[in-house]
């Protein structure tokens, strides 16, 4: 295994698995740390100022999953305390939608006319309200976040077709002016791009993977899988296993155990990662694997660098920690951590105790104490 991949392995998305917030490397840690303090403070301070560009407008693009610091599967209640109070929203029937910050001209409509859409899936009471879902993310305008391919904003549709493929399906439509843009999609991904012929991608869309109308067609709750199969109470091995997953374990082993993933992609640093969801919200184990052969795509050498689990996972640690345990007894067992600090995570305020010496992680929501995430990675010597 590469050094220099099982380093990156190990910095890991703190906004949940696509965070590029340093975990175990103590001087990038403390460095991820100073930005997160300022990308926040550029969020609450900036609105309104007309120079700089707030936090979620930089935000990377995850294919099936992010955009605009939110999350496919977010409540609205999570969205509003990311990334504040829209500038509109439309109430209509099951689906409502977030508008945020219109683009110039102002009489604009249609297509690219705000710099992030919201789309939320009613929870059967009819009105837009904080329990509805976010079922997807359109980014426009000056928007600056990047897929792992490094498309964004501009990129042209042989750029986009030469990274991701011959698209899945597409589409045609005609702006006020008589230009005809080409809708790009990638269901099974996650992503679609609209793209105009002079100006490139104006619009890139994110949707959860398989596309946006089967969650759209189900009830306003989808009906829960359980990503982790028969390995749900297995226990947790800091720095060698958890949910049924060993560190090093190829990935032909990992699809005998779990199956296919509901999604999967590459980080751009060597990585790829595997996402198990519950339903068609968010991810609940989520595997990272060393690209051995950098092709770009799960195969065979690759093997698994990092375990990632969230609810429903039932499994803990020697001592009983596991998720929904208290940060009182993830100390008791485990000591004082090599590194703390607090950084938004799915739009709530979340304590990060990190045990690099022992390979775990543990995500602690500011609020109510009790971890919501633990990850398993390669120890770092001392």
């Amino acid at each position: 295994m590469k050094k220099s991949a099982t380093g990156r392995a190990e910095n890991r998305v703190r906004r949940g698995i696509f965070s590029k917030a340093p975990a175990y490397c103590p001087n990038a840690a403390k460095a991820a740390i100073v930005l997160a303090v300022i990308l926040s403070l550029t969020h609450f301070s900036c609105k309104g100022s007309g120079n700089a560009i707030p936090a979620w407008k930089e935000d990377p693009i995850v294919p099936g999953h992010s955009a605009a610091l939110l999350f496919i599967g977010d409540r609205y209640g999570s969205a509003l305390l990311a990334i504040g109070e829209p500038d509109q929203t439309r109430e209509e029937g099951k689906v409502h939608s977030a508008y945020y910050d219109r683009l110039e001209p102002s009489r604009r409509h249609g297509p690219a006319e705000w710099s992030l859409v919201v789309v939320l899936r009613d929870d059967g009471d009819g009105t837009l309200d904080g329990e509805d879902v976010v079922v997807s993310l359109e980014v426009s305008g000056d928007y600056q976040g990047r897929t792992p391919e490094d498309l964004g904003l501009g990129s042209t549709g042989e750029e986009i077709e030469a990274r991701l493929g011959p698209c899945e399906a597409t589409s045609t439509s005609l702006t006020e002016e008589g230009e005809e843009l080409r809708l790009l999609s990638y269901p099974t991904r996650g992503i679609d791009f609209l793209v105009s012929p002079t100006k490139g991608a104006v619009t890139i869309i994110v949707t959860p993977p398989g596309g946006l109308n089967p969650i759209l067609e189900e009830s306003p709750i989808p009906a829960a899988t359980d990503p982790f199969g028969p390995y749900g109470r297995e226990p947790v091995l800091p720095g060698h296993s958890m949910a049924g997953i060993t560190l090093g374990e190829e990935l032909s082993s990992v699809r005998q155990k779990l199956g296919e993933p509901g999604s999967w992609g590459n980080t751009g640093e060597g990585l790829l990662y595997l996402a198990y969801t519950q339903g068609h919200g968010p991810w609940r184990l989520a595997l990272y694997l060393e690209d051995s052969d950098g092709s770009g795509k799960p195969s065979a050498p690759d093997r698994v660098v990092s375990i990632c689990v969230r609810e429903p996972y039932a499994g803990k640690t020697k001592g009983g920690v596991g998720i929904g345990s208290s940060r009182s007894q993830v100390i008791s067992e485990f000591g004082r951590a090599d590194q703390e600090y607090r950084s938004p995570h799915r739009g709530e305020e979340t304590i990060f105790l990190e045990y690099h010496h022992r390979g775990i992680v543990f995500a602690i929501n500011a609020m109510s104490g009790l971890v919501v995430e633990m990850d398993v990675t390669n120890p770092v010597p001392r």
